[in-house]
């Protein structure tokens, strides 16, 4: 009952930070019996708790030992009963007592128990994975020469925009990763231990992003619309990360064999993907052709719900400001990297949010009374609820009313722009014709 109450409330927590979360391979995970999850570390503390929402079931974490005596990170460590990792680069780390940690895994793995690991051995801010340490081949490896038999599950974590409160993130699970036919000795034999890193190697980068730099990531998110609609794609279904994985996977491929061919698709795309930045549209604001009378129908109907909405988005927004701006000014003070980002924000809002509601409790009590205490402190959080919605479907409404009298009252700017597509999309066709 407590492991489900804590993974319940990091549930709660993490689909209040993320607008969605996806989950694929989740059927991979055995509910019961000794598994080994390795995954990408690109989001701090955010991605164990991701895998520990994900999974369904109790995992242990390992985790560097200075986060132990972190003053906002060590409550939550030991509420997950995270072991320490002690690592050479850490000022005073004793790597003595990683024996004490490793025979730890060990009995957890005999007893049958999840754990997760992140091979990588650090958070880190680059489009692509860093080198693999050796520990969790080591930890498999001398599990198995005692007896135990774990499964090693991959894990892929892709985010849209990682430190930005209300993104998404899908977390896949991939196949199982084959150890067992691997010479293992007394556990720790090196060719062993180096095969079975090279083999988490090879899942992870299968199930992660892994670009050369951020501006290529940016580039083809751009045009991922467009390359489904050549490849006769619905993106209703979709994953966004997988089809990002893919589209990396793809570009580099063809940038190797087909140079001219991507040359000329960036030109015309970044040409195309500029002219909407400047105009405040996406692709498919021009692509989308609304007959007058059902936009005009569209809009009415949204704009009853943004009147009728508004006053119990906005209490909720009062309501919730001031510890909202806490965390994430504290997050932004406090974070060394933008791989850190996020979890400030979402370890600060956990202690924050709390704080802030018990003072404006207390400060109603006071003005009008404890029944309107309590009412008042109870819509804060229901309307603080709404106005994620709220403020989204506004936002939405919007921009959508501002591309329509974009594109209808500039007639040469949407002509533009459509040709400027058809561009694209010519320049795109031989490429997915070659990969798909």
């Amino acid at each position: 009952m407590r492991d489900e109450g804590i993974r319940g409330f990091f549930d709660f927590v993490l689909h209040l930070f993320f607008r969605k979360i996806r989950v694929a391979g989740a059927n991979r995970v055995p509910a019961r019996g000794a598994v080994v999850l390795v995954a990408n570390h690109e989001n701090a503390l955010l991605d164990p708790l991701l895998l520990l929402v994900a999974s369904g079931r109790p995992v242990r974490f390992l985790a560097k030992a200075p986060l132990f005596h972190h003053p906002l990170v060590s409550p939550f460590l030991r509420l997950l009963k995270a072991l320490p990792v002690y690592r050479r680069q850490d000022e005073g780390s004793d790597m003595a007592r990683n024996l004490a940690t490793f025979e730890a895994c060990e009995h957890l793995l005999l007893e049958g128990e999840a754990m997760a690991l992140f091979p990588e051995g650090v958070s880190r801010d680059q489009p692509h994975l860093a080198p693999l340490k050796t520990g969790a081949a080591r930890i498999l490896g001398r599990s198995f020469a005692r007896g135990a038999r774990p499964v090693l599950l991959p894990a892929g974590l892709l985010y849209t925009a990682k430190s930005t409160f209300r993104s998404d993130v899908e977390v896949r699970f991939g196949i199982p990763i084959p150890y067992q036919d691997l010479a293992w000795g007394d556990g720790e034999d090196p060719a062993a231990v180096q095969a079975l890193t090279e083999r988490i190697r090879d899942a992870l980068e299968a199930l992660s992003l892994n670009a050369d730099r951020w501006e290529d990531i940016r580039f083809l998110e751009g045009i991922r619309g467009l390359a489904l609609e050549m490849a006769g794609i619905s993106a209703d279904n979709l994953p966004e990360g997988e089809v990002l994985q893919g589209l990396v996977t793809r570009y580099y491929r063809a940038r190797l064999e087909c140079p001219t061919l991507v040359h000329a698709l960036v030109a015309r795309a970044k040409a195309y993907l500029r002219m909407l930045e400047l105009l405040g549209l996406r692709d498919e604001d021009v692509v989308r052709d609304v007959p007058f009378a059902a936009a005009l129908a569209y809009t009415w109907k949204r704009l009853a719900l943004i009147v009728a909405g508004y006053p119990p988005a906005l209490y909720g927004w009062l309501f919730n400001f001031l510890p909202y701006i806490a965390a994430g000014r504290a997050a932004l003070t406090a974070a060394k990297g933008r791989d850190t980002v996020a979890t400030y924000k979402l370890y600060g809002g956990v202690v924050m949010f709390p704080m802030f509601y018990v003072a404006e409790g207390g400060l109603l009590w006071k003005l009008a009374g404890p029944w309107w205490a309590a009412a008042g402190v109870l819509m804060g959080a229901i309307c603080g609820l709404w106005a994620l919605r709220y403020y989204a479907l506004r936002a939405h409404f919007v921009h959508l009313a501002a591309a329509a009298i974009t594109l209808r009252t500039q007639r040469h700017t949407a002509d533009r722009l459509r040709g400027l597509r058809s561009e694209v999309m010519e320049a795109l066709r031989p490429l997915v014709e070659l990969y798909k």
